[in-house]
């Protein structure tokens, strides 16, 4: 092994330099290395580029880390030290010549991105390199080596080309319009890149089944095109990508693409739509002279993206292109029935109009009133419907080329002149003003009259229609070749979306007010055809709310006319006003009034109609009028307005409305508290169970189709009034009934509470330095006693015992219960007994009681002389902690079982209570509720705390203050709370220990140490000899009979010294009233005189004799 500092030095390359066997070859052992060679290899493996060197006759191959790291791979480190020919034996052909010419000449080489087929991996690999070849010189100034320079630039020549390939995808299927022919546009992109991709299959799946749509790079013949069977099908309709590995071991001669060896996997990714379906998947033949890395693979799944987004693009071209084509076959479907049914209802109309107008005219038979305004209705009803027939007819015969038309030469301003006049006095009855302006042309144009009526009528009949206020004008003037023709009006306007479908037939502007909803939806339409009928063209400028102007343009002459259609004469036409009969009648239905009242109105029952077709309107108030007070309305909006000033008895509504429909109408009445239960009624043309039943699905008591027989709908109005009545009345009973009951609920829960009280404790506790403030409430779905209890116990040494608990249950046997157990519990607690011991009693009491009886209790022991607090928890809820800064802790877990189970385990914990810290103890009535979990309710009652105690320095009241933040509508089931808090003065109380060795002087020195405490705390000396008398007693006591160590503690409340003496002698339980057998000895009876009350407790390492001293003079 060669030690040379410089190799040492020189990283992981160096040091493999210095294990080669220098010996053994032409360079010989590092320490005979002329100078140069040393300086270049220093200079080498000191580099951070990349580089590798040759010296010698055999051209001794050196490299430096970075070279090793980025081009060397798997040669190293068998490379150092052998001869350059043999490390790239693979590409000398390449390098070699290259190599040569430096060695030959001095002169340095140059190449860049050059592809090098590298064998570093394990297997050929495709490679690209930027790299210097330069001489290095000896010392006698030959050429002895070279030395290389290289930058690998693999990645960025991969990444260019994979990006171009990507790119020239993305173009190649830009507007592609089904997905065969995207999948061919792919496969075409594809063919281009076949050093990447040296073939590819594009599968589509119809039906689940696989067809080959497109390939590239695979020839005629070839396994590969015959069958899917070799893909993972499954995996691909799943959505997941596979790579298929030994594919060479499957198909014989594969595809090699741009490469002279074939691909040996393949890569299949699925064609995923946006909600993840398959729609097919690609299978990309990988190069088989790179890595299978994720950089590719995630590049051919690119690919596979590409793909699928121009497959998703086709198919969303191709579903819009069908729906066009349906829309359009629906379009003609409806042209053609209506058609039919046109030419069937031409009979049936004659046959209504012409008796119905011959008794208009029959003077030798004159009508009444009465008579004579039904006949009116029939007639005026039985041209509207004409008209409409007549224009489907138009539609139709302009469909098949069968219009009948005959151009003649027309003064367009006075044809059209006339025609406007004819609608002035609809227009005047609506409250608007008519402007017309037609100036005359100085030469005709030729149109048909009847149709241009047509055109020049659905003009004003729609201007007036959307028109509230304002004018209407009509203009005609030339302009330039043509004349031209402009319906404007000052009415709602249209919004530019909608400004393209107005020429649609049957479209219609949904949720517009007008002055009727009625309408085909083909009067625009048909204006459009006809205009184009005659060499014109129509168009539309319009601003909601500001109008609307439609213009229509005309050449002059004939030239862009049929031959056959043009007459050169004018002939006889009928005149204007009768043409417009049918438009202006039905104009003049549209009534500028939106709502009124029916004078003859009965008394009784009130019926407010809603309906915006005047006659439809007149009828059906004339057939309510006899029976019901009658109000009506012409839209949606007039008739809610109309009934929240004063509800009626009944709403019947058409559906199709201007303003607000029948629908909208409804769902205001519902959800207004004045109206909601107002029966409604539908009116409505659409026929069917679909429709009734959505009638009925948004909250309609009625639905009637038109057309309808009067009897019908006086008796569904009858019938709704009387179901109304009914349903009141039963309201009424069932109101006062709840009434009744809540009452007697309310009753009974006071009572309940009552009872309650009077089995727990008073509330009234003033234990030493603890306020304590409680509250108890039954459930208000019950009216039972219950089972939650507290209780607040005196231990003495002022100590205190807090408890709470829940017996299962409600009712007497739970009140039972829960009565027996603070029994229990009280008399225990004489015992002085540790919280866990307590309780394991307890739980044999309550297993006494009965074998279903589960009951759980939280049992706590404040010492204001340690500020500390001892609990055990049976199964309840765990106690929350309010600390002085605000934070609220639930305490320890440290449950046992409930009291009951008959499980050992109780356990307890002793934690550090400082002063002004709240405890909060509560039953689950609190936290528990049906439709939430226990835990958050647990959380909600710690930020509800947080939040109640903020800034109080009292108890009183926080607990009703907790109860009503989180059952606002009161506790569900029986709610116990006990708070407590520990006084500020706490902090303040004097207390003083001291340890008593064990020593002839161990009383005298208690004695003295208690008479000096009580001197500086002011006690006076009477009580101050009573102390010194009894810690003489206790502590002699203790030393005699106990075991040590032994503590005195004396601490001093507002009305008491309390003495106490621990020791580590075991706890026996003492009555704190002395008994006869206490009493034997001269200490305790003197014990028993001094002290107000005195006794023993268990302490952590024994226990303890404590008692009172009152104080004194």
């Amino acid at each position: 092994m060669t030690d040379l500092p410089f190799l040492r030095s020189s990283g992981a390359v160096g040091r493999h330099l210095g294990e080669v066997d220098w010996e053994a070859t032409p360079l010989g052992p590092p320490e005979k290395w002329p100078r140069e060679l040393v300086s270049v290899v220093r200079t080498v493996l000191h580099s951070r580029f990349s580089m590798w060197m040759a010296w010698g006759p055999e051209l001794t191959f050196f490299c430096n880390d970075a070279y090793r790291r980025d081009t060397l791979g798997q040669k190293y480190p068998w490379a150092l030290g052998r001869p350059a020919r043999e490390v790239w034996s693979e590409i000398w052909p390449d390098i070699g010549p290259r190599i040569e010419h430096v060695l030959q000449t001095g002169d340095a080489t140059w190449d860049e991105a050059l592809l090098l087929f590298l064998q570093r991996s394990g297997f050929r690999e495709e490679s690209y390199h930027t790299f210097s070849y330069s001489p290095l010189w000896d010392d006698e100034d030959r050429v002895a080596g070279m030395l290389c320079v290289v930058t690998e630039d693999t990645d960025r020549v991969i990444g260019e080309r994979h990006l171009r390939t990507l790119s020239d995808l993305g173009a190649a299927l830009t507007g592609v319009r089904t997905q065969d022919e995207v999948a061919a546009a792919a496969a075409a992109s594809l063919e281009r890149d076949q050093r990447s991709l040296p073939f590819s299959l594009l599968w589509l799946l119809e039906d689940g089944v696989p067809r080959l749509a497109g390939s590239s790079g695979v020839p005629a013949g070839s396994p590969l095109l015959a069958s899917h069977e070799l893909w993972p099908l499954d995996a691909v309709r799943g959505g997941r990508a596979v790579t298929v590995e030994g594919l060479d071991d499957l198909v014989p001669d594969l595809p090699s693409g741009a490469w002279d060896e074939p691909s040996r996997a393949a890569r299949c990714v699925p064609f995923r739509e946006a909600d993840g379906t398959a729609v097919g998947f690609l299978v990309a033949g990988l190069n088989p002279v790179r890595p299978v890395e994720e950089r590719y693979t995630a590049f051919v799944d690119l690919v596979a993206g590409q793909v699928a987004a121009g497959l998703s693009r086709a198919a969303a071209y191709e579903a819009e292109r069908h729906r066009a084509e349906r829309l359009a076959e629906i379009d003609r479907a409806k042209t053609a029935f209506f058609t039919n049914v046109s030419h069937e209802f031409r009979t049936p109309l004659t046959l209504l109009l012409g008796p119905a107008q011959d008794a208009l005219r029959d003077r030798d038979h004159a009508l009444n009133a009465e008579q004579r305004s039904r006949m009116e209705l029939i007639s005026r009803n039985g041209l509207r419907l004409l008209t409409l027939v007549n224009d489907l007819l138009d539609f139709s015969r302009l469909e098949s080329g069968r219009l009948s038309a005959r151009f003649e030469p027309v003064d367009l301003a006075a044809e059209t002149r006339e025609l406007a006049e004819a609608f002035a006095d609809a227009v005047a009855r609506a409250g608007l003003e008519l402007v017309v302006d037609c100036t005359p042309a100085d030469q005709p144009v030729w149109l048909d009259r009847e149709l241009w009526a047509k055109v020049v009528l659905n003009l004003l009949s729609n201007a007036l229609k959307f028109t509230a206020e304002g004018s209407i004008t009509v203009t005609v003037r030339p302009a330039g070749d043509a004349v031209e023709l402009v319906v404007s009006d000052t009415g709602i306007g249209i919004a530019r979306a909608d400004q393209q479908r107005v020429f649609e037939r049957f479209a219609r502007v949904e949720g517009v007010a007008a002055r009727t909803h009625e309408g085909s939806g083909i009067g625009l339409a048909l204006v459009g055809e006809l205009v184009a009928l005659h060499g014109g063209s129509v168009g539309l400028d319009s601003e909601p709310g500001r109008g609307s102007a439609f213009t229509v343009r005309l050449p002059y002459g004939s030239a862009h006319l049929p031959a056959a259609l043009v007459a050169e004469q004018p002939s006889a036409a009928r005149a204007a006003a009768e043409r417009a009969t049918a438009y202006v009648a039905e104009a003049g239905r549209w009534q500028s009034r939106r709502s009124g009242a029916d004078a003859a109105g009965r008394p009784g029952s009130r019926v407010l109609v809603v309906e915006d077709n005047a006659d439809m309107r007149d009828y059906v108030v004339g057939l309510l009028q006899h029976d019901y007070a009658v109000e009506w309305a012409a839209d949606g909006e007039a008739g809610l307005a109309l009934a929240l000033e004063s509800p009626p008895d009944l709403v019947l509504s058409d559906v199709m409305m201007p303003r607000l429909d029948g629908f909208g109408l409804l769902a205001a009445l519902r959800a207004d508290e004045r109206t909601a239960d107002v029966p409604v009624v539908l009116l409505s043309a659409r026929a069917g169970e679909e429709a009734t039943v959505e009638g009925l699905d948004a909250g309609a008591d009625d639905y009637l189709v038109k057309p309808f027989a009067a009897p019908e709908l006086l008796a569904r109005v009858r019938a709704n009034l009387e179901l109304d009545s009914v349903r009141r009345a039963a309201a009424e009973q069932a109101r006062a009934a709840a009434a009744a009951a809540q009452e007697a609920a309310a009753r009974e829960h006071r009572i309940a509470d009552e009872l309650q009280a009077s089995l727990l404790p008073a509330r009234s506790f003033e234990p030493d330095h603890l306020e304590v403030a409680t509250y108890y409430r039954a459930g208000v779905e019950g009216t039972q006693v219950g089972g939650d209890w507290y209780d607040v116990i005196e231990l003495g040494a002022g100590r205190t015992a807090l408890v709470l608990g829940d017996v299962m249950g409600r009712g007497v046997r739970a009140a039972a219960v829960m009565g027996q157990l603070r029994t229990a519990i009280r008399a225990y607690a004489r015992l002085d007994l540790p919280p866990a011991d307590l309780l394991e009693l307890l739980d044999g009491v309550v297993r006494d009681l009965g074998e279903d009886q589960i009951v759980t209790c939280v049992y706590a022991v404040y010492d204001p002389g340690e500020q500390s607090l001892v609990y055990a928890n049976a199964g309840h809820l765990p106690p929350l902690l309010v600390l002085p800064g605000g934070e609220v802790q639930q305490l320890p877990g440290v449950n046992g079982p409930p009291l009951g189970a008959g499980r050992p385990g109780m356990r307890e914990q002793r934690l550090a209570v400082p002063a002004d810290a709240r405890l909060l103890l509560y039953t689950d009535g609190l936290v528990e509720h049906r439709d939430s979990d226990l835990d958050d309710g647990i959380s909600r009652l710690t930020a509800v705390l947080a939040e109640a105690v903020r800034g109080r320095g009292t108890v009183d009241g926080l607990p009703e203050l907790v109860v009503h933040a989180m059952l606002p509508d009161g506790p569900d089931d029986d709610v116990a709370l006990l708070l407590a808090r520990v006084s500020a003065a706490a902090d303040a109380t004097p207390v003083a220990a001291l340890h008593v060795e064990p020593a002839d002087t161990a009383v005298s020195t208690a004695r003295s140490f208690a008479a000096r405490q009580l001197s500086g705390w002011g006690v006076g000396a009477g009580t101050t000899a009573d102390v010194v008398l009894l810690t003489s007693e206790l502590v002699t006591n203790a030393i005699v009979h106990g075991q040590p160590p032994v503590q005195l503690r004396l601490r001093r409340t507002p009305s008491h010294v309390v003495l106490e003496v621990r020791d580590s002698a075991a706890y026996y339980p003492r009555l704190l009233r002395p008994t006869t057998e206490d009493e034997h000895g001269r200490g305790m009876q003197l014990v028993s005189l001094l002290a107000s009350h005195w006794g023993t407790r268990p302490t952590p390492g024994g226990k303890a004799v404590w008692c009172l001293v009152p104080l004194g003079g």
